[in-house]
């Protein structure tokens, strides 16, 4: 005798759960259609060649050049220079992006200092905006200089 216990004539019932994460559309963070900077191992630098390193603002943010907003990016360059690690040689303020001449001696050390500067620089151009989020589109871009013609028309 099944005391306690209901026999269903039909069969089980299914048991429906819901699902968190797992392969189904809209999963995960937001992509965007271009990726831009790809997400690959980057080469193993030389101390002795020069970078090219450029950081992309995301649509909609006004002009990096703006007054007010170019004394906090200038700032932000100035409280980092001694601690980032990397040695800034030269760089240039465009609309909606920043260029940099750096050396470094590993790619480690460019990690941290472009993470480290990308982070002060965002925090400085949010602040003066009275904004919260993003500043940065995405990954810094790298382009190793081999020769004195690269380095003189990066510069």
């Amino acid at each position: 005798m099944n005391r306690g216990r209901r026999s269903n004539k039909r069969g089980q019932l299914p048991l429906t759960f819901r699902r968190h994460g797992g392969p189904r559309d809209g999963a995960g963070r937001p992509k965007s259609k271009d990726p831009g900077v790809p997400h690959e191992m980057r080469p193993e630098l030389s101390s002795r060649e020069p970078l090219l390193l450029t950081l992309k603002v995301v649509d909609g943010l006004v002009s990096l050049r703006v007054r007010r907003v170019l004394r906090s990016i200038l700032g932000g360059l100035v409280a980092a220079k001694e601690r980032l690690g990397v040695r800034l040689v030269q760089f240039s303020v465009q609309k909606d992006h920043v260029h940099f001449v750096a050396e470094a001696q590993s790619r480690q050390a460019l990690s941290r200092a472009m993470k480290g500067l990308a982070v002060r620089l965002a925090r400085a151009i949010n602040r003066v905006l009275a904004r919260k989020g993003a500043v940065f589109a995405e990954r810094y871009h790298q382009r190793v200089l081999s020769t004195p013609r690269q380095v003189r028309n990066a510069i």
